[in-house]
């Protein structure tokens, strides 16, 4: 899971804290490269979650994104310039939900630490017909075809380079889309033509974000190397606050203990007074506990605190020209629309 990525979607989501299938007529390739599901597509027979789909390997990380709770929360619409920002999805994102707040139910993202072997499937709150419309922008400023790289039965689908990548997203079933690498797009749109996805399970205790992170210092190094895995869920609480808690797997006691005595110096070395000042004390309430081979962070926050950090960060974000600039600079295509 991309190190950035990981990051930043952690640190914005905690300020959080299927129909028929539409079948369309024969299939066609437009100009643009555009590619449509035939009428004699085959009828999913199952219903599986998301990562039945996305299947993650052993080595590959996981977050889950509740966009609809988070679009609930009382500061939930400023964590959208963060979302629309994701390091190796921010292309992706704006093309299919130029608005992800208020365009997405959930985004769930599997795969390696670089970005383009990541896989996404994504519930949309839009209407179908505007998602294929931007999925047919896509393709229309693309030179890329879908059709070599998709199953036969894929309803609208696009390839595109985007986020430095060459990526296939694909709208296989009523408000759900699939964006992934094109060496991956045959074998997941064969996946979703045969099963509806429904949504992911559980969340019933007002989560909003969760994550698990194998080999985590990969992705965040300022993790130990001793912590082997990381799972973490950021949960809404009352009055506008967030609760987020991260278990960090070690080897055994004895390098949990060391992990829990770095974490607790890292705190304290970044907890000083204007870093106080700033988040409202938010540091002062990081717990850590031992137990057995696994660490357990715990921090509680308030609205209040939240919003600093809210904006504290986003004097953070890059602008809009230098992310531009740095999508070209990795090869990403402009965003349908967009000057070339």
């Amino acid at each position: 899971m991309n190190r950035a990525a990981a990051a930043a979607v952690v640190a914005a989501c905690l300020s959080g804290a299927c129909a028929h299938r539409n079948v369309v007529g024969p299939a066609t390739r437009s100009a643009a490269g555009a590619h449509r599901r035939p009428a004699t597509a085959a009828t999913p027979t199952s219903s599986v979650p998301p990562d039945a789909v996305l299947a993650p390997g052993a080595g590959d990380g996981e977050i889950l994104l509740r966009v609809a709770r988070l679009r609930a929360h009382p500061l939930g619409a400023r964590v959208a310039p963060f979302l629309a920002a994701w390091p190796g999805w921010s292309d992706t994102l704006q093309a299919i939900a130029p608005h992800p707040v208020s365009d997405l139910d959930w985004i769930e993202v599997v795969g390696p630490v670089q970005p383009s072997g990541e896989r996404m499937l994504a519930r949309t709150a839009a209407a179908d017909d505007a998602t294929d419309t931007r999925i047919d922008a896509l393709a229309t400023g693309s030179t890329e075809s879908a059709r070599p790289l998709v199953d036969g039965d894929a309803t609208h689908a696009a390839a595109a380079r985007l986020d430095g990548s060459l990526r296939v997203v694909v709208r296989d079933e009523p408000h759900l889309v699939l964006a992934s690498p094109a060496a991956a797009a045959r074998a997941l749109t064969r996946a979703l033509s045969a099963a509806r996805v429904t949504d992911p399970p559980g969340g019933d205790d007002g989560e909003i974000l969760r994550a698990d992170l194998p080999h985590p210092h990969d992705a965040l190094p300022l993790l130990p190397a001793e912590v082997r895995r990381v799972r973490a869920h950021v949960d809404a609480s009352p009055g506008g606050g967030a609760d987020a808690v991260a278990e960090l797997t070690c080897d055994d006691e004895a390098s949990a203990r060391r992990v829990a005595a770095a974490l607790h110096a890292i705190v304290d070395r970044l907890d000083n007074a204007v870093v106080r000042l700033l988040t409202h004390d938010l540091l002062g309430h990081v717990r850590l506990d031992v137990a057995g081979s696994t660490v357990t962070a715990r921090l509680s926050a308030t609205r209040d605190q939240l919003e600093s950090v809210l904006t504290l960060a986003a004097g953070m974000l890059p602008r809009s020209d230098e992310a531009g600039a740095g999508a070209g600079a990795a090869g990403a295509a402009p965003r349908p629309g967009a000057p070339r």
